[in-house]
């Protein structure tokens, strides 16, 4: 079906999804792709075989595990996923520490090129905010080292130069956490 008026699809095929730091409404076959990945994936098993596949994903998560060693030595910035078991690194601020959020940093990092989605973790966590970096095949230690010097100077920059909050009353400022990117 096809509706040409928002208000005459009914809300409850209506899925709400909060990515990459902002909610977007969607109403289509949830999460469906092409199968061209699948494919090429199903390809690149054939042609490496288990032991060159092994060696991409092995690579992949030194990369990451390095990565994560470093960034854990930042001492404004947390590790939750620190890459040892995906190649996958999820960083927070420190607890407690309220000088800057990853949004901030992502903005920063933004100004190198990086692009590194930020987004609250699930309910439940959802006062937890990340920064997510996902070690991809080609992602060498080179550029690792890049991301990590950047990383470095823009944590610095934000330590010496504090982003500045809005104030809040009462109620409004216990509803906002900061960094959260709000609609207008």
């Amino acid at each position: 079906m096809v509706w040409q008026e928002p208000d005459a699809l009914p809300q409850d095929l209506v899925l709400s999804c909060d990515l990459l730091g902002g909610n977007m409404d969607t109403f289509t076959l949830n999460f469906s792709r092409s199968g061209a990945p699948v494919v090429a994936q199903y390809y690149n098993f054939l042609r490496l075989g288990f032991e060159g596949y092994r060696a991409v994903q092995q690579t992949c998560r030194d990369v990451a595990t390095y990565l994560g060693e470093e960034i854990a030595k930042l001492p404004k910035l947390s590790l939750i996923a620190d890459g040892s078991e995906l190649p996958v690194l999820a960083v927070r601020t420190a607890p407690g520490y309220d000088g800057f959020t990853v949004f901030d940093l992502a903005a920063r990092l933004k100004m190198h090129g990086w692009q590194a989605p930020t987004y609250y973790l699930p309910p439940g966590l959802e006062h937890i905010a990340v920064i997510r970096f996902v070690i991809r095949n080609g992602f060498s230690q080179d550029i690792a080292a890049k991301l990590l010097a950047n990383v470095r100077t823009e944590v610095e920059y934000l330590r010496d130069n504090p982003v500045p909050r809005p104030r809040r009353s009462g109620d409004e400022a216990a509803a906002e956490q900061p960094g959260v990117p709000t609609g207008g």
